[in-house]
């Protein structure tokens, strides 16, 4: 992962994709998920749980493996 490259930088859009916003919004975790991150934003404190951060090649490469992502 660590030789990973960008490909194509990110720019910013001011129009918002409401075609992909519709479909994310009708699926309950990532319902949940939002939820989670306005509470926490609210308090300004993480009080949810979120994926952890791994920062070893290694351990993200299971990770993925284990989430069928690779």
């Amino acid at each position: 992962m660590s030789q990973s490259v960008v490909m194509f930088n990110s720019r910013q859009n001011e129009n918002l994709d409401w075609d992909t916003i519709d479909r994310l919004a009708e699926n309950p975790d990532f319902d949940q998920f939002i939820g989670d991150i306005k509470d926490d934003a609210d308090i300004r404190k993480i009080k949810s749980q979120y994926d952890l951060v791994y920062n070893n090649d290694d351990k993200v490469a299971e990770y993925a493996r284990n989430k069928h992502i690779i």
